[in-house]
């Protein structure tokens, strides 16, 4: 078999990946996460196997499958016969799309072709598949849960004014909670990215729980930056992303141009809404999809993270700061990451605080440099990979 090449002596677990959509290329923080646990916990001395689902939305362009990697393309698109039986049958349509014959059978060959330590399935999108891999694998199964799901849908629900629109969101969240609910008493441990999820999870559940945040590797030294332009980079077709940047861009962004009409604010990220990409007035420009995080973010500006909904840790704003970046972020969107207001990041919640810290940074480089030094140390010392990767591995090996 294919795991023979591998020396016994040297692997410490056999470990399976699933994935709801494909790690690389690293274009969202769903994407940057997953593949950075595979990364790390290669780096711990296991083997990771990865199989991801593709979709229209999230395809597979890293070519075909090799090595320890595979995926399965599936059609998740919106179909509005299936979401109204689902509905009648109270199922949560967001699940039900990701349930496939074929992604059954991937798993099911990588199941029967070797044995496996631990399964990690990557968001509540990877769990439909629990009770096959139980029939083939006595594997101990944990869920990494990115968010808690449901409380996405119910706050957008919260926010949302048309009354028809609001109920079926609310809809989906309470069918959500109730899969959530199900899925934590089958697995034998939760990952979460933030304590807060943790806390959750353990009001909810005797199952173990650990916090294993986003981690990354700060190379070099603290490098000064411009900070002569605002910018929001994070993929466009996750609801609160798309709820954050209309409330920045229509709600915060007119109060910074009333006191600065030169502050120029990029945005860039893939699926943008035709709605935003329309809007190229007060100093807005729209780039999209960019072809190197690195270098977008090397180029300098002040990161915004206007989250409205939702739980979990925002990348966005670990990278920015790793990059030697002022964040500016709403309360939620700094979540997870030890933001202290004014000395590593600058949290605000209303749009004239959100505003008003913008312009301060804008108006201030010595204060802009401020922020973004306090952050990048503040990332280098709390976020590195190889302590959390170690408690990670002691967490799959049930040391803790």
């Amino acid at each position: 078999m294919e795991a023979d090449i591998f020396s016994q002596e040297l692997i410490k677990m056999r470990i399976l990946q699933i994935c709801p959509k494909p790690p690389n290329p690293r274009i969202d923080g769903g994407c940057i996460a997953m593949n950075a646990l595979k990364k790390g916990l290669e780096s711990e001395g296991n083997r990771v196997r990865t199989i991801a689902i593709s979709t229209s939305k999230h395809p597979n362009i890293e070519g075909a499958n090799v090595g320890d990697y595979s995926h399965v393309e599936i059609d998740t698109r919106l179909n509005p016969i299936s979401a109204l039986i689902n509905l009648i049958a109270n199922k949560s349509y967001n699940i039900e799309r990701f349930k496939s014959r074929a992604v059954e059978d991937e798993i099911t060959k990588a199941l029967k072709s070797e044995s496996f330590d631990a399964i990690i399935l990557e968001s509540l999108y990877s769990c439909p598949y629990i009770d096959l891999i139980r029939s083939i694998s006595k594997a101990k199964i944990h869920l990494r849960a990115h968010n808690i799901e449901h409380k996405i849908w119910a706050e957008l629900s919260a926010n949302t004014s048309n009354p028809v629109k609001k109920w079926y969101l609310q809809k989906l969240s309470t069918q959500l909670r109730n899969f959530e609910i199900e899925v934590i008493g089958k697995v034998d441990g939760i990952i979460t990215i933030t304590k807060n999820d943790s806390l959750w999870f353990e009001s909810m559940c005797n199952t173990p729980t650990t916090t294993v945040p986003f981690g990354i590797n700060v190379s070099g030294e603290f490098e000064k930056k411009p900070y002569n332009r605002v910018f929001h980079f994070g993929s466009m077709d996750w609801k609160p992303n798309i709820e954050g940047v209309n409330w920045l861009v229509k709600v915060v962004w007119p109060k910074v141009r009333e006191e600065n009409n030169e502050a120029q604010l990029i945005l860039a990220g893939r699926n943008m809404p035709s709605e935003i990409i329309s809007n190229f007035e007060l100093g807005i420009e729209v780039v999209g999809e960019v072809s190197s995080s690195d270098e977008f973010l090397n180029s300098g500006g002040i990161a915004t993270v206007p989250i409205l909904s939702g739980s979990g840790m925002r990348v966005k704003a670990i990278e920015a700061m790793s990059k030697g970046l002022p964040v500016v972020g709403t309360s939620l969107g700094l979540t997870g990451i030890g933001a202290v207001n004014n000395e590593n990041s600058i949290v605000a919640d209303s749009p004239n605080d959100f505003a008003n810290a913008i312009l301060h940074l804008l108006n201030s480089d010595e204060k802009a440099n401020e922020i973004a030094q306090s952050g990048f140390y503040h990332i280098e010392k709390n976020f590195s990979n190889k302590i959390i990767f170690s408690e990670l591995n002691n967490f799959l090996n049930h040391k803790i």
